[in-house]
C-alpha cells in the first residue's frame, strides 16, 4: 500500500502504474476525488514483489505537473514532473518489495516466507510482519494455546510451580523445594525442614524437624545425625564427603591426618581443584580425645585444611579439637592460610590448635609486585563468618597477619591465646584484621612479633576505589565520597591481655588501629609491649597501642574508644616516645584507662580524644588524667562528677567498665544493677529485642519470630499476610488470596484490587497482577475474576466497576451468551419484542420472515398456497414437492396425493393434480411423483391400481407393464411371479400348467424330460437304486454277496444271521445258505460264514453268533480255526484248562503218572504211591529200577525206610566193629528199617563219608550254629539303638534311657569307659586316630598271621586268623562309621562361630580340624567303603561253592576262611551279608550326614527298615535255627527287630513333633511319660513274637513224635517210650530228607 501524492494542481490529468509487462495495475484520475493545486495522498495498491512504470499524463489545463510515491513511512520512491524529459507527461519506475503482514494469532517463520500459528507460550495481538510475542515480556507467565490473540491468554502458573523453559505450561516444584507466590522461582525449603508434599509446596509446606532430628536446604525428609569415625588419613576427606547435615566426623586422636594434594584436606563447593563438597549441609570435625587433640599435619607447600562452601547462612563446618600443624600455603597462592584457609563460608572452631604452619614464599608475587608475600600463618579468612573459641595460635608465620589474616570477614574469638607468632617482612605478628568486623573476649596475645607495625594485632580498612569487582560484602559502616568505598574495619576487644609483643619498625608493639578502622577497647591490659626501629616520624609510634589515621576520619564518624585499659611497662624506641598509648591523625576517644593500679583508672574529660596533627609533636602521656575509683559490679557513671549508679535494665555492669554492657540483640534484662551477661534472658519465639532492652517485643503483624533470642523478626515476604502478632513459624504467613495482593513484604492485610479490575493469582505481590476487566464484563473491589454481563445483556466498555454497566439488548437483538460487547440482531425466521432478551423467539410453523433484525411478531408471513413450513423460525416457506399439494395458505405441510394416483409438478395448489395409475403400472404409497410399472412376471388389467398382482404358478409374464400372464407348455413348469416357464430336469416330468416338476420314484430311471410318470424305466432284477429321480439306468447298482433284490427295488435286502451269500447281483431269497458246522455269521448280509476260533467248536448248522462257539472242554483240544469237534490228548498227556486251542497244551505226565480218563490231569501210575509233598513215589522199601517204570522191591542187602528216597541204600560198616546185615523186610518183603545196619548208639550215617557222626555232639554244635543268626540279629538291633539318640540329635525320655542303658554295651567306647580323662584330656580327634588305628593295627596282624600260614601245615589257623579279622571289622564297623561321619557336621553360633557338633570344644575353622577331617575322608574309603567292598568280593568271587546245600558248603575247606560272611544264610542268598553291612552303615553313621535333627531324617530310617523287612521277608535269607524240642525261624526274628526299630523311630517321631511343637523343656509331662511307656514297651515287641513262635512250633513238634513213630516201625515205636530217644529219631529223619534233596539237586 503506498500513498501517492501530486501538486500544483491539474486538471483531467492522469496517473497510471503499469507492470514490467505494460499492464495497468492502478491509476488516479480526477474522477478519484483529488483537489486541484493541491497535495492531497490517495492510496493505491500494487502487488508486491515486482517493478512498476509510473506516468504521469497532464490534463487540459497543466502545467508544472509533478507527483510523489512515497511509502508507509513517508519515503518518495518515485516522482516525475514537468521538467522531466517528457513535457507533457512524466513518468519514473519504482520497485515494491515484499513484507508479509502476518494476521492476529500468526508471525512469520525463521525465512519470513509463510505465517505461522504464534506456538504455545506466545501470542500476537496485531497484524504485523512481528514475530509472536513472549508471554514473560512483564512477568513468567505461560500460555498453552496456539495461535494465541492476545495477552489474557497468557496466565501465572500456580503456587508450587514454574514456568516451563518454553512457557507452555507448568511443573511443579520438586520435593524439597517451595515456589513464590507468582510461581516464577522454586526455592529451597531452610535448614531443618523438610517438604514432602509434592504439590503446590508454599514455605508453609516447609515443616520443621521433629526435635534430635536435622535437614539440609531443599531437604525431602528429616535425619538423626550420625558420627563417623575415621581411624586412617586416606578416609578423612570421603568421611567429610559421606557426612551429612548434623553429622560428626570424628578422628582418632593416635593418627596423625596429612594431606596430599597442594591445597589440603579441601571441602569446598564444586569447582575445579575441589575434591568433594560440603555445599548445603552443616557438618562437624572433632577428635575422639579432647584433651589429647587430633593432629592434622601438612608438609612443604600442602596447606592444612581448605573450607569454601559460598554460603555463610549456616555454620557448615564446625571444627572441634583439632590440632592444625606444619602446613604451608603453596606458592603462588596470596591467600594464605598455612594451617586453615576459609572462603565464602560460616565455620565454628573450639578447642583447636594452631601450630608451626607457614603462609610465605619467597617467589615474587603477582599481585603485589613483592618478592615476598603471604597471608595468615595459622588461618586465613576471607568473606566468611567465624567463630572461635577456646583455641590457641603459636608459633605460625607469615608475612603478614602470623597468626590469622582476616580479611572482609566477621570474625568472633572467645578464651582464646595468640602466642608467639610472627609477621615477616610485613605487619601484625598475630592477627590482621582487614576491612572485617572482629571481637575479641577474654584472649591472650602474647610474644608475637611483627617486622613492621602491629606487633599483636592490626586493624585496618580499605580508601581504595573499587569497583566491587569481587563481590566483596562491606563490613562496618559504608562510606561514600568522591573517593570511592570506603571498607571500614571494627576491632572490638574486650576484657583481654595483650602482653610482650613487639613491633620491630613501626607503630603499636602490641596493637596498631590503622585508617579506615573503628575500634573499641575495654577492660584490657597492655603490657610489655615494644614498638622498635627508632624511626623519626610523627606518625609512628605506640609501645602497648597506636591509632594512626590519613586525616578525616572523625568527620567519618571512625574513632577508637577506650574505656578500663590499663598500661604496664610498655615502650616506644622510636621518636615519638608514646609508651603507652599514641594517637595519630585519628580521633581517639580515653573515657577510662587504667595503669595497673587495681581499683581506680584515669578520667579525661569526657568525649575527649587525644589527636597528634600532622607534623605536631605525638603525645602518649596520661599525666592529665585524673585516677577515679571504680564502680562496684552492676554500676556506671553516668558523667565523670557523677557518683556511681545501678546499670539500668536491660544493661549489666562488671568492675572496671564506665558504661554498662548493653544486653545482646535478642535478649532483654527487666532488673537494675545486674553484674552479667547471664542476667540477660532470651527472648522466646515470636518476639525479637535490640542491644539493652528491658524486654522483648511481640513481632508485629506481617512478621514472625521461629527461634528464641531473635535480634529482630523475619518478614513474611511479598504476596503474603499476616495479621497475628507475636507470631512464632511461617506457617502463620498466608499467601494472599485470589483478588487481592502484597505489595509489601510485612503486611498485615492484603489490598484488594480496584473495582474494574481482578486477579485469579493466589499470593499475587503487585497490582499489576490485578488484570482490568475486558468489554461484556464487569470487576467489583477486590475481585478474583470479572463477573461477566449475564445473557441477554451487553457492555461495550472496559474496566467497567459494578453489574450497571451490563445493558438490556433492545427489541431485535438477543445474547444467549454471557460476557458479551454486543447483542446480536435476530436472524432471519426470527424476532423479538421485548428488551433483555437471551434468545430470538422463532416465527411458528406455516409462517416465514426473511428480514433481520424484526421486532414483531406481525413479521412473520402465513406461507402462500402451493407452500408449507413445518419448522419454527424459517426465512422462506417450501414448495410442495412433486406428489403433493397444498390448497390453502398458512399450511405448516402440503398434503399427499393418495395411494394409485401421482402428481409430476412442483408446488401444485390442487388436488386436480394427482392423477390416476394406468393399467400394467400402481402405486402403492401417498405422494409420488410417478407411478410404479409392473415387473416381470406381474401385471395390471385395471387404472388406478395401488399394487400389480404376480402371475399364478404355472405361468409367467416375460415384459414389464404387463397387463395378462401366459400358461407354461408340458414339460415346464413356473413359481408364482414367475417371468418365463423353466424346463423339467432329467429324471423328472410335468404337464402343462405345472408349477412343479415330479422326480422319478427310487428303483426307476429317465433320462430325459418327461410328460408323465410313464416314461420313468425300472431296475432289472438283482439291482436297486435308491436315487429319486435318477437320469440313468446306471444308477440301478448290482446286490453285494449276501443280499438280493426283485425288479424295481430301491435297495437291497440282506441274508439273515446264520446263513450267508457268495454271489452278486442275486434276485431273491433262496441265494441265501446255513452256515456249516464249525462255522458261524452274526452279522446279516454275510458274503462268508467265519470260523470258530481254535480251542472252541460248533457242530450245529446256521450259527449266528460267535457265543454258538463253546470251548473245549479240560483233557480236549481243538488246534485249527472252524471245528466242529475237539480232540483227545494223547495218552500220558493232559491238559487241565478249558479253551485248549493247540495240541502243544497236552503237558506230559511224570514218569510215574499216567493221564486220567478224560484226560484232565494226571494220576499216580499203579505200584506209586503219593507222597505228602503230592509226589508219586515208591513206597518204603521199593524203588524204580533202571529200564522199568514201575517200583521194585529193594534187593536183598539194600533198605530204604522212607518213601522220601527214591533209591534203596546199601547196609555198610562205618564204623569199627559194626557188621552189615541184611535188610529188615516188613509183611510184604519191602526193606524198610536200618536195624540190620550197625552204627554206634547216638550216631548217624552219612553214605557218602568214611565216618559215622556223633549224634549228640552234632546236634548240640549244630542248634548252636543255628542260633549264631538270632544273636546276631540282636547285637546289630542294639548297636544302631545305642546310636540312635547321637545320629538323629534326640534326648530319649527317662524311662527309655534305663531300660536301654545295657544296650551302649554293643559300642563301647574305651575312652569313656576306661578312666583315660583322669590322666590325659581326650576329645573327638583323640577317639577318631584310637578307634581307627587300633582296629587297623589289628588287622594287619591277624593279616599277617593269615598270610605266613596259608601255606603250612597249619593252615587251618590261617583261616581262623582271617575269620577274626572278617569278624572283628564287621562288629566294629557301625560304631567306626558314625564316629568318622560325626567328624564333618557342625553348627553355626549367634557370634559367627562354627563348632563341631560331636565336640562343642573343636572349632570347625581350625587348621588342626581341617586336617582331621581330611584324615577321616581318608578313613570313610577305608572302612565304611573298603571293609563292605573287600566282603562283597570274596562271596562274589566264591559264590558258586557257597551256593550248594549246607551239608556240602559247610564241609568246603576251601572257603572255611569265608564261613563267617555266609554260615548263617541259605546257600542261593550268599550275598546278604553285604546288604547287611551296608544297612548298618546307613542306619548310623550315615543318619548323621542326613538331615540331621529333623522329622524327615527320622522318616528315611523309617523307609529304610520298611525296606529290609521287604528284603527278608521277600527271600527269607537266614537259616532255620532247630532245637531238640523247637525250631527258631531266624526270618521271622529279623523281621520282628525291623519292625520293632520301626515302632521305635515313629516313637522317635512322635517325640520330635512333641519337641517342635512346645520345645525340648516345654513339651507335654504326660505326652512325654505315654510315649516313655511306649518306648520302652516296643523294646519287647521281638521278644514276645519269637517266644510265641518257639512256643508254638515245640506243641507242633510234638505231635510229630507221632507221625515219626508210624514210619519207624515197631522198633521205634518201641522206643517212644523214651522221649529223647524219639527226639534224636525226629532229628535222624530230618538229616535223612536233606541229605536226599542235596543228592537229587
Amino acid at each position: 500500500m503506498y500513498d501517492s501524492w501530486a501538486d500544483d494542481g491539474w486538471y483531467g490529468g492522469s496517473l497510471s502504474i503499469l507492470d514490467a509487462s505494460g499492464e495497468l495495475v492502478a491509476s488516479l484520475t480526477q474522477s478519484d476525488g483529488i483537489p486541484a493545486n493541491t497535495a492531497d495522498p490517495h492510496p493505491i495498491c500494487v502487488p508486491c514483489g515486482g517493478c512498476y512504470d509510473s506516468v504521469l499524463v497532464r490534463g487540459s489545463y497543466g502545467y508544472g505537473l509533478s507527483f510523489d510515491i512515497r511509502d508507509a513511512g513517508g519515503a518518495i520512491v518515485a516522482e516525475a514532473s514537468g521538467a522531466d524529459e517528457h513535457p507533457s507527461e512524466g513518468e519514473d519506475s519504482f520497485c515494491v518489495e515484499c513484507t508479509m503482514v502476518c494476521p492476529l494469532g500468526q508471525g512469520p517463520d525463521d525465512d519470513d516466507a509463510n505465517c505461522l500459528d504464534c506456538v504455545p507460550g506466545k501470542y500476537s495481538d496485531t497484524a504485523s510482519s512481528d514475530a509472536c510475542i513472549s508471554c514473560d515480556r512483564v512477568s513468567p507467565l505461560v500460555n498453552p494455546l496456539t495461535g494465541s490473540t492476545t495477552y489474557d491468554d497468557c496466565d501465572s502458573c500456580m503456587v508450587g510451580s514454574i514456568p516451563l523453559p518454553d512457557l507452555s505450561g507448568c511443573e511443579a516444584c520438586p520435593l524439597g523445594k517451595y515456589g513464590l507466590p507468582w510461581g516464577g522461582e522454586c526455592l529451597p525449603c531452610p535448614t531443618n525442614t523438610y517438604d514432602s508434599s509434592g504439590t503446590e509446596s508454599t514455605l508453609q509446606s516447609c515443616l520443621p524437624c521433629e526435635p534430635g532430628t536435622v535437614s539440609s536446604p531443599g531437604s525431602t525428609e528429616c535425619r538423626v545425625p550420625t558420627t563417623i569415625s575415621v581411624d586412617r588419613a586416606s578416609a578423612f576427606a570421603m568421611a567429610i564427603l559421606d557426612a551429612g547435615t548434623g553429622d560428626t566426623v570424628e578422628l582418632a586422636s593416635d593418627v596423625t591426618f596429612s594431606p596430599q594434594g597442594d591445597f589440603g584436606f579441601h571441602a569446598s563447593a564444586p569447582s575445579a581443584n575441589s575434591a568433594f563438597s560440603i555445599v548445603e549441609k552443616v557438618i562437624s570435625v572433632s577428635c575422639d580425645d579432647p584433651a589429647a587433640k587430633c593432629a592434622i599435619s601438612g608438609s612443604d607447600e600442602r596447606r592444612v585444611f581448605y573450607i569454601i562452601t559460598n554460603s555463610r547462612d549456616e555454620p557448615a563446618v564446625s571444627l572441634a579439637d583439632i590440632r592444625f600443624t606444619a602446613g604451608r600455603s603453596p606458592d603462588g597462592w596470596i591467600s594464605g592460610g598455612g594451617g586453615l584457609r576459609v572462603y565464602q563460608s560460616r565455620v565454628a572452631i573450639a578447642g583447636c590448635e594452631f601450630s608451626s604452619n607457614v603462609a610465605r614464599y619467597d617467589t615474587f608475587n603477582e599481585y603485589t609486585g613483592a618478592s615476598f608475600s603471604g597471608r595468615g600463618g595459622g588461618a586465613s579468612f576471607k568473606l566468611s563468618t567465624i567463630f572461635i573459641s577456646n583455641s590457641v595460635f603459636r608459633d605460625n608465620l607469615a608475612a603478614a597477619g602470623g597468626a590469622m589474616y582476616i580479611e572482609y570477614s566477621i570474625v568472633s574469638l572467645t578464651s582464646c591465646t595468640v602466642v608467639d607468632n610472627e609477621a615477616n617482612p610485613q605487619n601484625a605478628g598475630g592477627i590482621f584484621v582487614d576491612s572485617s568486623s572482629v571481637s575479641i573476649l577474654l584472649c591472650t596475645i602474647q610474644g608475637n612479633i611483627s617486622a613492621r607495625s602491629g606487633g599483636g594485632v592490626v586493624s585496618q580498612g580499605n580508601f581504595e576505589n573499587s569497583d566491587n569487582s569481587e563481590g566483596l560484602v562491606v563490613f562496618g559502616t559504608e562510606f561514600s565520597d568522591q573517593s570511592g568505598i570506603i571498607f571500614v574495619a571494627q576491632l572490638t576487644i574486650s576484657e583481654s591481655q595483650v602482653v610482650g609483643n613487639t613491633a620491630s619498625a613501626g607503630s603499636g608493639g602490641g596493637i596498631l588501629v590503622g585508617h579506615g578502622s573503628n575500634g573499641t577497647i575495654t577492660d584490657t591490659h597492655f603490657e610489655s609491649n615494644i614498638a622498635t626501629g627508632g624511626l623519626a616520624s610523627a606518625s609512628v609510634g605506640g609501645g602497648g597501642l597506636a591509632h594512626t589515621g590519613v586525616g578525616g576520619e572523625a568527620a567519618l564518624g571512625l574513632r577508637l574508644i577506650l574505656s578500663g585499659v590499663s598500661f604496664s611497662d610498655n615502650l616506644d624506641e622510636n621518636e615519638a616516645q608514646a609508651h603507652d598509648l599514641f594517637s595519630y591523625n585519628a580521633n581517639t576517644v580515653v573515657r577510662e584507662t587504667c595503669p595497673s593500679q587495681g581499683g581506680y583508672y584515669f578520667l579525661a574529660q569526657e568525649g575527649a580524644a587525644l589527636t597528634v596533627n600532622e607534623g605536631g609533636t605525638a603525645s602518649g602521656t596520661l599525666s592529665s588524667f585524673t585516677c577515679l575509683a571504680q564502680c562496684a559490679p552492676g554500676e556506671d557513671r553516668k558523667t565523670p562528677n557523677h557518683p556511681c549508679t545501678a546499670c539500668i535494665p536491660g544493661k549489666y555492669g562488671n568492675v572496671g567498665f564506665y558504661d554498662c554492657s548493653a544486653c545482646p540483640a535478642g535478649s532483654f534484662n527487666v532488673d537494675s544493677g545486674s553484674t552479667s551477661v547471664v542476667a540477660c534472658s532470651a527472648c522466646s519465639p515470636g518476639t525479637y529485642s535490640d542491644a539493652g532492652s528491658a524486654e522483648c517485643t511481640p513481632c508485629a503483624p506481617g512478621r514472625y519470630s521461629n527461634e528464641a533470642s531473635a535480634p529482630s523478626c523475619t518478614e513474611c515476604g511479598a504476596g503474603y499476610f499476616n495479621p497475628d502478632v507475636g507470631s512464632t513459624s511461617s506457617t502463620s504467613c498466608s499467601l494472599c488470596p485470589a483478588g487481592t495482593y502484597g505489595a509489601d513484604s510485612s503486611s498485615a492485610e492484603c489490598t484488594e484490587c480496584a473495582a474494574g479490575t481482578a486477579s485469579q493469582v493466589v499470593g499475587a505481590s503487585a497490582s499489576n497482577y490485578c488484570i482490568e476487566c475486558s468489554s461484556g464484563s464487569y470487576g467489583v473491589t477486590g475481585s478474583a475474576s470479572c463477573g461477566l454481563c449475564p445473557a441477554g445483556s451487553f457492555n461495550p466498555d472496559v474496566g467497567s466497576t459494578s453489574l450497571a454497566a451490563c445493558l438490556p439488548c433492545p427489541t431485535g437483538t438477543a445474547s444467549g451468551d454471557e460476557g458479551v460487547q454486543s447483542c446480536a440482531g435476530c436472524a432471519v425466521g426470527r424476532y423479538m419484542e421485548d428488551t433483555g432478551a437471551t434468545a430470538c423467539d422463532p416465527c411458528p410453523t406455516g409462517t416465514f420472515n426473511n428480514n433481520t433484525g424484526s421486532a414483531s411478531l406481525a413479521s412473520c408471513l402465513p406461507c402462500p398456497a402451493g407452500t408449507a413450513s413445518d419448522e419454527l423460525g424459517v426465512g422462506a416457506c417450501d414448495q410442495c414437492v412433486v406428489g403433493r399439494y397444498m390448497e390453502d395458505t398458512g399450511a405448516s405441510a402440503c398434503e399427499p396425493c393418495s395411494e394409485g394416483t401421482f402428481n409430476p409438478s412442483l408446488g401444485s395448489a390442487s388436488a386436480a393434480s394427482c392423477q390416476p395409475c394406468l393399467a400394467g403400472k400402481a402405486s402403492a404409497v401417498v405422494g409420488v411423483e410417478v407411478c410404479t410399472v409392473c415387473a416381470a412376471g406381474r401385471y395390471m388389467e385395471d387404472t388406478g391400481a395401488t399394487s400389480c398382482d404376480s402371475c399364478p404358478s404355472g405361468s409367467f409374464a416375460a415384459d414389464t407393464n404387463s397387463t395378462y400372464c401366459s400358461p407354461c407348455g408340458p414339460s415346464t413348469f413356473s413359481d408364482a411371479g414367475a417371468e418365463v416357464c423353466s424346463s423339467c430336469a432329467l429324471g423328472t416330468y410335468s404337464e402343462a400348467s405345472s408349477s412343479t416338476c415330479t422326480p422319478c420314484p427310487a428303483g426307476t430311471s429317465l433320462n430325459r424330460a418327461g410328460a408323465s410318470s410313464q416314461d420313468c424305466v425300472p431296475c432289472r432284477s438283482g439291482t436297486a437304486s435308491d436315487a429319486v429321480g435318477a437320469i440313468t439306468e446306471l444308477t440301478c447298482a448290482s446286490c453285494s454277496p449276501g443280499s438280493y433284490a426283485p425288479a424295481a427295488s430301491s435297495s437291497c435286502s440282506s441274508c439273515p444271521p446264520g446263513s450267508y451269500n457268495i454271489n452278486t447281483a442275486s434276485t431273491s431269497s433262496a441265494a441265501c445258505s446255513d452256515c456249516e458246522p464249525g462255522k458261524y455269521s452274526a452279522a446279516p448280509g454275510s458274503a462268508l460264514c467265519e470260523d470258530c476260533p481254535s480251542g472252541k467248536q460248533v457242530s450245529a448248522h446256521g450259527s449266528a453268533s460267535l457265543d454258538d462257539c463253546s470251548d473245549c472242554v479240560p483233557g480236549k483240544f481243538a488246534d485249527s480255526a472252524g471245528s466242529a469237534t475237539c480232540s483227545f490228548c494223547a495218552p500220558g498227556k493232559y491238559v487241565g484248562t478249558a479253551g485248549a486251542f493247540t495240541e502243544s497244551f497236552c503237558t506230559d505226565c511224570a514218569a510215574t503218572k499216567a493221564s486220567s480218563a478224560d484226560y484232565s490231569r494226571c494220576v499216580c501210575a499203579e505200584t506209586f504211591v503219593t507222597s505228602r509233598g503230592g509226589n508219586c513215589v515208591c513206597p518204603p522199601g521199593q524203588e524204580v529200577k533202571a529200564g522199568t517204570d514201575s517200583c521194585l522191591p529193594c534187593l536183598e542187602g539194600f533198605f530204604k525206610p522212607s518213601s522220601s528216597l527214591d533209591k534203596c541204600e546199601a547196609c555198610d560198616t562205618f564204623v569199627e566193629g559194626s557188621t552189615m546185615n541184611l535188610g529188615a523186610a516188613d509183611e510184604d518183603g519191602m526193606a524198610t528199617s536200618v536195624s540190620g545196619c550197625a552204627c554206634p548208639e547216638l550216631h548217624y550215617m552219612l553214605p557218602d563219608l568214611n565216618e559215622s557222626t556223633p549224634l549228640i555232639g552234632t546236634r548240640m554244635k549244630g542248634e548252636l550254629k543255628a542260633w549264631k543268626p538270632a544273636f546276631k540279629s540282636v547285637y546289630q538291633y542294639m548297636q544302631i539303638v545305642a546310636m540312635l539318640g547321637f545320629s538323629l540329635d534326640m534326648n530319649f525320655p527317662e524311662k527309655f534311657n534305663e531300660t536301654t542303658s545295657f544296650l551302649s554295651l554293643a559300642n563301647v567306647d574305651v575312652i569313656t569307659v576306661l578312666p583315660f580323662g583322669c590322666y590325659v584330656r581326650t576329645n573327638h580327634h583323640d577317639k577318631l586316630m584310637l578307634y581307627t588305628l587300633l582296629p587297623a593295627f589289628a588287622s594287619a596282624v591277624l593279616l599277617l598271621i593269615f598270610f605266613a600260614l596259608k601255606r603250612t601245615r597249619h593252615k587251618s589257623f590261617s583261616g581262623e586268623a582271617f575269620s577274626a579279622f572278617l569278624t572283628m571289622n564287621s562288629f566294629i564297623l557301625p560304631m567306626l562309621t558314625s564316629l568318622i561321619f560325626s567328624t564333618f557336621p557342625c553348627t553355626t553360633f549367634d557370634d559367627g562361630s562354627r563348632l563341631l557338633m560331636a565336640d562343642l570344644s573343636i572349632d570347625c575353622d581350625s587348621k588342626t580340624h581341617q586336617s582331621y577331617s581330611d584324615y577321616a575322608k581318608a578313613m570313610v574309603a577305608v572302612y565304611v567303603v573298603g571293609i563292605p567292598a573287600m566282603c562283597h568280593t570274596l562271596l562274589y568271587v566264591n559264590r558258586a561253592k557257597i551256593n550248594r546245600p549246607v551239608v556240602v558248603r559247610d564241609s568246603d575247606e576251601s572257603i572255611k576262611f569265608i564261613q563267617f560272611l555266609f554260615e548263617h544264610y541259605e546257600p542261593a542268598c550268599w550275598w546278604m551279608e553285604t546288604v547287611e553291612m551296608v544297612r548298618r552303615i546307613m542306619m548310623t553313621g550315615g543318619l548323621v550326614l542326613i538331615l540331621r535333627g529333623s522329622a524327615e531324617q527320622i522318616i528315611l530310617a523309617a523307609l529304610l527298615s520298611v525296606a529290609s523287612v521287604r528284603i527278608i521277608a521277600r527271600n527269607k535269607p537266614f537259616l532255620v535255627a532247630k532245637g531238640a524240642g523247637f525250631t527258631l525261624n531266624n526270618n521271622h526274628l529279623a523281621e520282628a527287630m525291623q519292625w520293632q526299630l520301626v515302632a521305635t523311630l515313629v516313637c522317635c517321631l512322635l517325640l520330635r513333633f512333641l519337641e517342635v511343637g512346645g520345645g525340648r523343656e516345654e513339651a507335654s509331662v504326660l505326652a512325654r511319660s505315654t510315649l516313655d511307656i511306649v518306648f520302652v514297651c516296643a523294646q519287647f515287641g521281638a521278644a514276645l513274637f519269637m517266644a510265641g513262635n518257639v512256643a508254638k512250633d515245640a506243641v507242633l513238634r510234638r505231635r510229630r513224635r507221632g507221625v515219626v513213630a508210624v514210619e519207624g516201625g515197631e522198633d521205634a515205636g518201641a522206643d517212644a517210650d523214651d522221649e529223647e530217644t524219639a527226639l534224636l529219631r525226629a532229628r535222624i529223619l530230618e538229616l535223612e530228607d536233606e541229605l536226599a534233596e542235596a543228592k537229587n539237586k
